[in-house]
């Protein structure tokens, strides 16, 4: 079953993987707009960038699942790490 990567349903999926529970979740980063807007800048300063960046989106699965919980955050926590600059050099390219 695919679910949601707040931390009030991996809490959940965590507490039922005993009963046989297991699911997945992809994650929609708000990061995704810190790569947006980089690429903006770049086309703006006149650089050349790729018409189409494939972005990996990170998931949680059974195998990962206990990088992300236990916590102590509430429900409504996001734990989907920030986006570094490393990061963004990985995904985007390095500046011209």
């Amino acid at each position: 079953m695919p679910g949601e990567n707040y931390n009030g349903f991996l809490r959940l999926w965590d507490s039922l993987r005993g009963e046989g529970f297991s699911s997945y979740a992809v994650g929609q980063p708000n990061w995704l707009s810190v790569l947006s807007l980089d690429q903006a800048i770049r086309v703006l300063e006149g650089q050349k960038v790729e018409k189409n960046v494939e972005v990996p989106l990170p998931v949680i699965d059974d195998n990962n699942l206990k990088d992300f919980v236990p916590n102590d955050h509430p429900d409504d926590y996001f734990p989907i790490k920030d986006l570094t600059e490393e990061d963004i050099v990985k995904i985007l390219g390095p500046a011209q």
